[in-house]
């Protein structure tokens, strides 16, 4: 009896294992919510913030209601109605959101800060394995480091094999090699403009 429940305990011992620490990761919190709150906590509303990667990755920070017209007015020129956009912009308008957000600039192909003069107040890289989420163009790295110092830095799923992620997973959860995982999420850098006080 004791030979068969060692035989059962060595060949489900690693998926027991891979069960528990997944519940663990995701029972936690995911470090796009911990970049949202420390943003809330340490950058003024108002401020500028420029964002790598996709929306996906992103951290969902309140947007000002620029940043809000912004996004409706994209979202009108490529065919989309941008309802929930507008709903959201005329909460903001009305005063319903206790607060006024942030001017989020993304990364998107029209919009190469690293290429223009403007400085926005903070930018936030978001990088992992998973190349199609979480892009840094080499160029952005470097204009960053330029003009930036890190603020914070939060661990999300490390820096895995590739081959151990689904790379359409936006939890940013590992399948295997879970040694890597510190929490759900990308990793995630906040730098602060050198220019500001």
């Amino acid at each position: 009896m004791g030979g068969a429940a060692l035989l059962c305990l060595l060949v489900a011992g690693p998926s027991i294992y891979r069960a528990c620490y997944l519940n663990w990761l995701l029972a936690g919190h995911d470090s796009r919510v911990m970049a949202a709150g420390w943003v809330d906590a340490h950058v003024a509303p108002g401020s500028s913030i420029y964002q790598s990667g996709t929306d996906w990755a992103h951290a969902q920070f309140a947007p000002s209601a620029k940043t809000l017209e912004n996004r409706l007015a994209r979202a009108r020129q490529q065919g989309r109605s941008g309802r929930l956009l507008q709903v959201h912009l005329d909460q903001v308008n009305a005063g319903v959101l206790d607060r006024p957000g942030y001017d989020i600039r993304d990364l998107r192909d029209e919009n190469r800060i690293w290429e223009t003069s403007d400085l926005p107040d903070i930018v936030v890289l978001y990088d992992s394995p998973l190349m199609a989420y979480t892009p840094i163009p080499d160029a952005l790295a470097k204009w960053t480091d330029a003009h930036y110092s890190q603020a914070v830095e939060i661990a999300g799923v490390g820096q895995g094999i590739p081959s151990s992620f689904d790379q359409l997973d936006a939890f940013f959860v590992p399948f295997t090699d879970l040694g890597h995982a510190v929490r759900t999420g990308p990793n995630i850098r906040i730098f602060a403009r050198n220019s500001l006080p």
